[in-house]
């Protein structure tokens, strides 16, 4: 049983032109798989993920490590280490 990302991307389509004059960036799609409390155990999370995964089911074009930091004002993300996946 494979992942059928056409319904979301209906939806990604939908809600995009609706909030595109209101946004700064487009839309990108994106999965948020742990929140960390120690980022040394990020290795321990990506086995996990290896494991998880049926091999051909989902598609990533690349993995992005972030910091958030949390505020009354919003979250704001900060990339720390990236990775191109082919």
């Amino acid at each position: 049983m494979g992942f059928d990302p056409a319904p979301l991307a209906g939806l990604a389509a939908t809600l995009g032109a609706a909030f595109a004059p209101h946004e700064r960036r487009p839309f990108r799609a994106h999965m948020t798989i742990a929140r960390l409390r120690r980022p040394e155990s990020v290795g321990d999370v990506l086995d996990g993920l290896r494991a998880a995964l049926p091999a051909g089911d989902v598609h990533f074009d690349e993995l992005v490590l972030y910091r958030s930091r949390l505020s009354r004002a919003g979250a704001q993300h900060e990339p720390l280490w990236r990775a191109p996946l082919a």
